[in-house]
């Protein structure tokens, strides 16, 4: 018997979509092997304006977004006083 293994491309939520977030986004957005599924900023207009952008479903919730089942990882491109918080809500 022939195992085939299939690579399935994670979902991702964006986290931190101005400043070196937009930059990132910029130099990556064409990869084949990203597939942004949701992005997060506290304030809704960033929020909307990022999700036109990325073409994925906008949140100001953190809780939100690290409860869409359709999420499998995120990038977090945010200022270094919140890494601590924002990695351990997302573990």
């Amino acid at each position: 018997m022939v195992s085939k293994t299939t690579t399935r491309i994670p979902r991702l939520a964006w986290i931190g979509v101005r400043g070196y977030g937009a930059r990132f986004w910029k130099s990556i957005q064409k990869s084949p092997w990203l597939c942004v599924q949701a992005c997060f900023h506290p304030e809704l207009l960033v929020a909307k304006e990022a999700a036109d952008r990325m073409r994925c479903t906008y949140y100001t919730s953190l809780k939100e977004t690290l409860d869409d089942s359709e999420v499998d990882a995120v990038i977090l491109i945010i200022p270094n006083q919140f890494h601590f918080e924002y990695a351990k809500a997302a573990l």
